[in-house]
């Protein structure tokens, strides 16, 4: 067993039924999955001593059924997800899907619409949240200088090794590794934790092909592709990876991305719907949902065995990561 610790974060966008079909949200508004984190997931965690995160999008906060069986769970974080359809100003709960991004916003929309958030986060949970991703990953250039001045302590929105394209915009975050980093705005700041995905390919590319490598269109690139490099990047993360690919991108993570650090943080992103039988684009039937869960039991049973397993929230992340 490795002495280093290996810090697990379970980081989970908490929101209403989808997926009839894509991510459709389902009318009227369900929360099904909301019960299922208690029966499915909740023991899995605690056989590991996994402190889970769930990031709460506005509509699940205003159904206070499910407020109340949150605040009910032990030993997990609490904390914000913007679906910006969902808040006000100009929200619009008759929209079918949630496909708008922050980044599409004015910065005085946006400011209202994290405050609104953060403000109902505070009326309905009965403290300050302190971590927070937005919808899509589509953070703007000022969402993490409008969450600081809002108290949060660490953001999770940024999926390194890919491009995000999206109606009038792009995020090109192929620039960025696992590796969490903080962010100054006066005497203010917040820690970016990445999720954790690789690109074992890229990474060991030059620093001149890896600029090529990020275009959309690119020559070079498309050569390279024809000599068989891939460039495909993998996400810790269940249902796209089975549990023995979920330990190989684990595995890759301690040996390279942290082999300099004191600890490692393992960043794993799902959807609450997930574990809902058509609730998501996802689990399809209960046999999908039975391999999702064991998929996760596989990994936290192979980091238990072999590593310093630990697991904290992904607000606790700010304390640990500049104590160390």
């Amino acid at each position: 067993m490795t002495s280093k610790k290996i810090y697990v974060l379970v980081t989970i966008d908490t929101e209403c039924d989808k997926g009839n079909p894509g991510w459709d949200i389902q009318k009227p508004l369900a929360f099904k999955n909301i019960p299922l984190q208690k029966e499915r997931l909740l023991p899995i965690f605690k056989k590991f001593d996994i402190r889970p995160t769930y990031l709460l999008s506005p509509e699940v906060l205003l159904h206070q059924e499910s407020v109340n069986l949150l605040k009910s769970f032990e030993n997990v974080e609490l904390g914000t997800h913007l679906h910006e359809e969902f808040i006000e100003p100009n929200a619009n709960f008759n929209t079918l899907r949630t496909e708008n991004i922050q980044a599409n916003l004015t910065y005085e929309i946006e400011k209202e619409k994290l405050t609104n958030l953060t403000n109902l986060f505070y009326d309905k949970i009965g403290f300050r949240p302190k971590s927070f991703r937005s919808g899509r990953y589509g953070s703007s250039k000022y969402t993490n200088e409008i969450l600081a001045h809002l108290g949060y302590l660490v953001d999770s929105s940024i999926v390194p090794y890919t491009t995000k394209y999206f109606e009038n915009y792009e995020i090109n975050s192929w620039d960025y590794t696992t590796l969490p980093f903080f962010e100054q705005y006066g005497n203010k700041k917040i820690l970016e934790v990445p999720l954790t995905l690789i690109n074992p390919e890229f990474e060991k590319m030059p620093k001149f092909l890896k600029s090529e490598i990020q275009k959309k269109e690119s020559k070079v690139k498309s050569l390279l592709k024809r000599l068989g490099f891939t460039f495909h990047s993998r996400q810790l993360r269940p249902y796209r990876e089975t549990g023995l690919g979920m330990i190989k991108i684990a595995e890759h993570v301690i040996k390279n991305h942290f082999k300099n650090e004191p600890f490692v943080l393992l960043n794993i992103m799902f959807h609450s719907n997930e574990i809902l039988e058509n609730g998501s684009p996802y689990c399809k039937n209960k046999k999908e949902v039975y391999d999702f869960l064991l998929s996760l039991e596989e990994l936290f049973n192979h980091l238990k065995k072999n590593h310093n397993l630990c697991s904290i929230g992904l607000g606790d992340v700010s304390t640990i990561y500049s104590q160390d």
